[in-house]
């Protein structure tokens, strides 16, 4: 990291390209230009975030809790979508069809009542909430047989 007023000058990509192609000679191109990178680093990309359910569209929903309830938030810019769009839900796990290419599985941060969840859309966003499920703490007694 540079320091104040100081601006840092971009890679020399021609070291890059010299040191690589002496540690691997059929590996590089003969050019001079670094345009066969950028094509591979692109390829590259793509290939490994083509699984990744936010990589290119939107960004990843947001899970957050409050006290009583589980939130989940999902931009989506189309309302069109919504049409295409299901909605399940599990006490630990959201599942949005329809949102992206492949189904997206959210785990929640902490358990849900399903039948409590309510989806609303509002300029853009896709807004999600269930009621979290608190575990029974009452006590009951257990005899002891002998």
């Amino acid at each position: 990291m540079g320091g104040q007023g100081r601006e840092e000058s971009p890679m020399d990509w021609s070291k890059f390209e010299e040191y690589f192609q002496h540690i691997f000679p059929s590996a590089l191109p003969k050019q001079n230009d670094s345009a066969w990178l950028k094509e591979w680093i692109g390829t590259s990309m793509g290939k490994g975030l083509e699984h990744v359910p936010f990589a290119f569209a939107g960004s990843q929903p947001e899970v957050f809790e409050t006290h009583r309830l589980v939130v989940v938030r999902a931009n989506v810019p189309d309302p069109a979508r919504l049409d295409h769009m299901r909605i399940r839900l599990s006490e630990n796990v959201l599942l949005l069809e329809g949102l992206r290419r492949e189904e997206v599985r959210l785990p929640l941060p902490a358990a849900v009542k399903p039948r409590t969840a309510r989806a609303v859309y509002r300029d853009g966003v896709l807004q999600i909430t269930a009621r979290k499920r608190y575990a029974d703490i009452s006590y009951h007694e257990v005899p002891i047989a002998y």
